[in-house]
């Protein structure tokens, strides 16, 4: 039924350059640069935002922030991370810089963030060895 709906209207070239712009992204979560990202999709700047702010309602810059965080959010979930390290190889300027980003989304800081999933995880450890 999908294919069918997707034979029947085609994604326009704006759309799929959107939807490329996206993948990139999320596959190269320290990408930093607009103009890095456009280049790598064969079109200027100004094409690559228009078609973001068009199809998903954002630009690049906020999208690759977004997905940055994320990826942060994945890894500091995930692993015990430094975090000075992690903000390098998200391609952050440095530690201050990921703590700024995290905080402005997140309204607390990565350590407060760390501090409260560890202390959750401390009470499901608890809960579950309890009969």
């Amino acid at each position: 039924m999908v294919r069918a709906l997707v034979d029947e209207h085609p994604l326009r070239s704006s759309q799929r350059l959107a939807n490329a712009a996206v993948d990139a992204i999320v596959r190269h979560p320290g990408l930093r640069r607009n103009n890095d990202l456009a280049l790598s999709l064969g079109v200027s700047v100004r094409t690559l935002q228009r078609a973001l702010s068009s199809h998903v309602g954002r630009g690049p810059g906020e999208i690759a922030r977004r997905v940055r965080l994320q990826e942060v959010v994945r890894r500091l979930s995930a692993e015990k991370s430094d975090i000075a390290r992690l903000a390098i190889e998200l391609g952050y300027v440095d530690q201050a810089h990921l703590t700024n980003d995290f905080r402005r989304v997140a309204n607390v800081t990565p350590g407060a963030y760390i501090a409260a999933l560890t202390r959750s995880q401390a009470a499901l450890d608890n809960g579950s060895s309890s009969p």
